[in-house]
């Protein structure tokens, strides 16, 4: 799931673990912030993490209310500054994912996230996340979290 609140700008997040009753509970929380939806939604089961964080637009969050960072995000008309999310990331010790962010067939392929096995479902993929047994792929460069 990706999450935006009505208060905070234009900040993105990503939520693994979930189910349908999760997304309707996540629901009531659009007219909250990060923090109120991070204490109060926040299991052992899902993984919270904040979508292209240093991008143009984004509001700065204390990142004590994520698990982790979209460390790489590949959208071709925005720049992510994703060596400055991949710093973050490594300093606060936060997990860490990439993303394409896919709006146009070009941008198809350009990062990936490479798995011993293929998650059955978003919980299985929210352990993986916290796991980091995964190699985050851009274009043909390598980089393991």
């Amino acid at each position: 799931m990706e999450i935006r609140f009505e208060n905070e700008s234009m900040n993105d997040y990503l939520v693994y673990g979930i189910d349908k009753t999760d997304i309707k509970k996540a629901c009531l929380y659009l007219d909250k912030d990060i923090e109120t939806f991070y204490k109060e939604f926040k299991n052992e089961r899902n993984v919270i993490l904040q979508a292209h964080p240093f991008r143009d637009g984004m509001k700065e969050i204390n990142m004590e209310f994520v698990d982790g960072i979209e460390v790489f995000n590949m959208h071709i008309h925005h720049n992510s500054r994703i060596n400055k999310a991949a710093q973050c990331a490594e300093r606060l010790n936060k997990l860490k994912l990439c993303g394409t962010d896919v709006h146009y067939p070009e941008q198809v392929g350009t990062s990936y996230v490479k798995t011993k096995s293929l998650p059955k479902n978003s919980f299985n993929l929210a352990q993986l996340i916290k796991s980091q047994d995964m190699i985050l792929q851009i274009s043909d460069s390598i980089i393991i979290p």
